[in-house]
């Protein structure tokens, strides 16, 4: 499942035109299978920014290069799973990092994302989130 959250047209020449286009697109995985959602975006031609496996190799190259973007620009702001000890669920939220908060600035979509700096961690009820040996 996915979700275009914004798109921009960069006065950058990449290939044989004189913009590149880039899209802010939320991703949700079905499967967990591995590298599912790299694959299926460059199923669609739409290839994650410094994806050097199923990538563009010219984006990767123009996003470093005039936008600093020098690794995989996927971010996972959630992760939800089975607490391995209470059997519970648990969610983790995670916030962006300066390489994504720099590329949503350039881009001009700061403020479609969360902001937070930091990592959450929510637990159940009556949990202190505490691992006791």
């Amino acid at each position: 499942h996915y979700r275009g959250l914004a798109t921009v047209e960069m006065p950058v020449a990449t290939g044989r035109y004189p913009t590149t286009r880039y899209g802010l697109v939320e991703l949700e995985p079905k499967t967990g299978r591995k590298h599912q959602l790299r694959r299926h975006l460059a199923h669609l031609r739409h290839p994650i920014i410094g994806d050097s496996k199923h990538g563009d190799l010219r984006q990767n190259r123009s996003g470093a290069e005039h936008f600093g973007l020098q690794r995989l620009m996927l971010h996972a702001s959630q992760l939800s799973l089975t607490h391995p000890f209470t059997g519970e669920p648990l969610t983790i939220h995670a916030g962006l990092d300066d390489t994504w908060m720099q590329a949503l600035s350039q881009f001009g979509w700061r403020g479609l994302l969360p902001e937070n700096e930091r990592v959450e961690f929510s637990a159940p009820s009556g949990q202190d989130g505490e691992i006791s040996s």
